[in-house]
């Protein structure tokens, strides 16, 4: 499965927050990515967990431009165990 999403032409993305969680006994490494158009992907923010979740709330700062590809990546250090992964964007028509 995948958590990835490009943000539509004609609006910019703003990052609302984030939500990483990995099962009990397991450790994982998250890397929230972003490639704007054109670009290559840039890692916005690493997070290394064990048996946890985590929320990050964000200030609606660095908004992600038109056409940008937004992906999370997890890895687990060892064998196989349950991760998930979600972000809410907040989309902003441009001229607003």
């Amino acid at each position: 499965l995948q958590l990835v999403y490009a943000v539509p032409a004609g609006y910019r993305g703003l990052l609302v927050q984030y939500h990483n969680s990995v099962a009990r006994g397991s450790d994982a490494t998250f890397k929230l990515k972003v490639k704007e158009f054109g670009r290559v992907f840039q890692t916005r923010a690493v997070l290394e967990m064990r048996n946890d979740s985590y929320d990050h709330i964000s200030m609606l700062t660095n908004p992600i431009p038109a056409k940008s590809d937004i992906e999370i990546r997890g890895k687990v250090d060892t064998g196989t165990a349950a991760v998930s992964a979600s972000f809410e964007l907040l989309l902003v028509q441009d001229g607003y």
